[in-house]
């Protein structure tokens, strides 16, 4: 029997109890990426099982999704990623609102994300991710 399948099976049996989520997964990086013709501040802040790990603030220019050879879009590649955790990904542009993120999370659950944080054309964020991506090895 496969992982998933007994802890579907486990937390079926309890019922109504509530448990802590022994679900918990790896980060393989988070990506930046400014499709706005405006350059933007964005925060960043991770947390691992509820602790900062991350919090830093960077000045964002126009981009494509993936950067180009002369404006590569940054990327967080920390080793702190590599420990399976309930991560948290917050961004906010500068007098913005929390954009907020958990992985892994029940609407597309996997073992390892790969994040993009995204500044769309009018300067909106949006953090589409990918479970089990082919880069998580």
């Amino acid at each position: 029997m496969d992982r998933r399948k007994f802890l579907s099976l486990a937390i079926a049996a309890l019922g109504g109890c509530q448990v802590l989520s022994a679900s918990r997964a790896r980060l393989e990086y988070i990506s930046v990426s400014n499709l706005d013709d405006a350059p933007h501040t964005l925060a960043i802040r991770v947390l691992s099982d509820g602790t900062a790990v991350y919090d830093d603030e960077i000045r964002v220019r126009r981009s494509s999704e993936f950067g180009t050879s002369e404006n590569p879009a940054p990327v967080i590649d920390e080793d702190w990623m590599d420990d399976p955790s309930t991560f948290t990904v917050k961004a906010r542009l500068t007098g913005g609102d929390w954009y907020v993120k958990t992985f892994p999370n029940e609407a597309r659950p996997g073992d390892c994300y790969v994040v993009a944080i995204q500044i769309t054309e009018g300067g909106a964020l949006t953090m589409p991710y990918d479970e089990s991506a082919a880069g998580c090895g």
